[in-house]
């Protein structure tokens, strides 16, 4: 009994130094991926140091793990073919084929997105076919990269660490003695469990991503030019000094039906002011010779 509790004594002081973990049951039990040298509990007897068995220089650093994303824009008067072609590409390069959405934009142009993984190593491969269809323009291109290697690495020693501590646990539970002791290692063992399976997990999706790029395509027809911008600035300049001249003539039409409209009545207007000014002009000359 007294060896089993001093087992669980140097496993408690082991998990309470190092790396911060959460408190279980009512011991406050910690665990943490550090091994201690020799540990002297409270009754004065010297404890086996506490190795997990494992050495961090034992972990090979790995070839540089980098995760690929590439987007593209491509513009294309021939539709269909060219997305029956890139959607051809991911099964012909061993990889796959994420998903793929065709729609009509607002202004009348069928638009694809298009996103596919591939092997890393044939990336490159995958890239100079997409560039080699026939019938399409690259409007943008652009490629990002992600370094996960010391991530990676640092997963890798936590999680051997771990798995030392759950065989050291395993061994300890099969001594225990009292179904509290019991308790408290079974607990500590299935907090343990949770943090290997969550690494594991993150391991996997990061040889996931690095493994294979992705790709990222948005496939489209030309889209309308807006109306007044045909041809570039030489012709929309030309149309302009067009729009203008032909206002300039639609002035002076104008002012021609106008005039013509208005002379009569100037005309008119003139002989009776002639008629009107010709009497009173004459009144005048009676009166005056009348004074006279």
């Amino acid at each position: 009994m007294r060896n089993i509790t001093l087992a669980l004594m140097g496993l408690f002081l082991l998990a309470g130094c190092g790396k911060k973990g959460a408190p279980i049951g009512e011991g406050g039990i910690k665990e943490t991926e550090l091994a201690l040298g020799p540990q002297a509990p409270s009754g004065g007897v010297m404890m086996e140091p506490a190795s997990t068995g494992f050495n961090a220089s034992e972990i090979k650093l790995p070839e540089p793990m980098v995760a690929y994303t590439v987007y593209w824009e491509i513009e294309t008067e021939k539709f269909n073919q060219v997305a029956d072609r890139i959607a051809a590409i991911p099964e012909k390069y061993n990889g796959y084929l994420i998903s793929s959405n065709v729609y009509k934009t607002e202004n009348s142009a069928w638009t694809a997105n298009i996103i596919m993984k591939v092997p890393s190593d044939r990336l490159a491969e995958a890239e100079n076919e997409i560039r080699g269809i026939e019938g399409m323009k690259v409007i943008s291109y652009n490629k990002t990269s992600q370094d996960v290697s010391e991530e990676y690495l640092d997963l890798s020693i936590r999680l051997e660490n771990k798995r030392h501590l759950l065989d050291r646990m395993r061994a300890l539970l099969l001594k225990a003695n009292s179904v509290s002791e019991a308790m408290k290692v079974e607990e500590e063992i299935a907090r343990i469990t949770e943090d290997i399976e969550r690494m594991e997990g993150r391991m996997r999706f990061l040889q996931n991503i690095t493994s294979y790029s992705q790709i990222h395509i948005t496939l489209h027809e030309p889209y309308p030019t807006p109306l007044g911008q045909e041809g570039g600035p030489l012709k929309i300049l030309k149309k302009s000094f067009e729009f203008a001249a032909t206002l300039f003539t639609y002035v002076i039409a104008a002012m021609v039906v106008i005039a013509g409209g208005l002379l009569p009545l100037v005309i008119l207007a003139l002989i009776i002011w002639l008629i009107i000014w010709g009497i009173v002009r004459s009144r005048r000359n009676k009166k005056a010779k009348a004074s006279g």
